[in-house]
């Protein structure tokens, strides 16, 4: 019993390609949509982790006793 579950011709595996180089290609652009119109709310978000771990960093050097 073969386990060759691939598309077997040339043609088949053509297509498939195309298909998912097309199904990549249109979730990068949405991707890229999304991000255009959230940018603020992600740059908020890395603003928020930087501050806190800058002052976790200096809270964990001023207490060298921890």
């Amino acid at each position: 019993m073969p386990d060759d579950t691939g598309p077997r011709s040339l043609a088949e595996k053509f297509w498939r390609t195309c298909l998912l180089l097309f199904g990549g290609v249109i979730l990068l652009v949405l991707t890229i949509e999304l991000i255009k119109s959230i940018w603020w709310i992600l740059a908020l978000i890395a603003l928020t982790v930087v501050i806190v771990g800058g002052l976790l960093w200096w809270w964990r050097r001023r207490n060298t006793w921890l």
